[in-house]
């Protein structure tokens, strides 16, 4: 048995999502939340997960892609842990949430690296293979669809197939360095 598990928490934490998830919004409402005349807080019911405790930041994420909490039920978000949450001045890590892309969620680097080892790509021929892309580092919302690229390219020469699609264009320089 681990700590979080002899302390189990109602509300979802960063220990429950150690990978990504696309999740369907159930809801929206409130609660009151910690110890004794605890504070009341806003609360964000999933299909597929336990609930969250829904703070500013997140809220703000939903709203700019769907609008009014009215309309968020039924829609799609990717829950990720975030390490660079801070929290009483100190960095402690935490629950972000951002819009699935259109092209399925993305991979931290170690998903990327992961998936590419099961196809027998080592992580040396990914880096190489993003850098010659123009990465100068790993940024999933980026590199995502290229290392899928690659992972296709692979399946399609063992396959036999010649063709391979072009991963998009357009780069950010805000990424996190190899």
């Amino acid at each position: 048995m681990n700590f979080n598990d002899m302390y189990p928490s109602k509300y979802l934490k960063k220990e429950d999502v150690p990978v990504p998830r696309t999740v369907t919004i159930k809801g929206i409402g409130s609660a009151i939340v910690g110890r004794g005349q605890g504070e009341e807080k806003n609360i964000l019911y999933f299909n597929e997960l336990k609930e969250m405790v829904l703070n500013k930041a997140n809220a703000f994420t939903i709203f700019e892609a769907y609008g009014e909490p009215v309309n968020w039920p039924g829609k799609r978000v990717e829950v990720f842990t975030d390490p660079s949450v801070m929290f009483g001045g100190k960095r402690v890590g935490g629950l972000r949430l951002r819009i699935p892309s259109q092209n399925g969620p993305v991979w931290t680097l170690e998903q990327a690296i992961t998936e590419c080892a099961a196809v027998g790509i080592k992580q040396a021929e990914l880096i190489s293979y993003l850098k010659s892309k123009g990465s100068a580092g790993y940024k999933p919302d980026r590199d995502t669809a290229s290392v899928k690229s690659l992972l296709a390219t692979r399946v399609e020469k063992e396959q036999g197939f010649d063709s391979l699609p072009e991963p998009p264009a357009g780069r950010d320089e805000s990424e996190i360095p190899f």
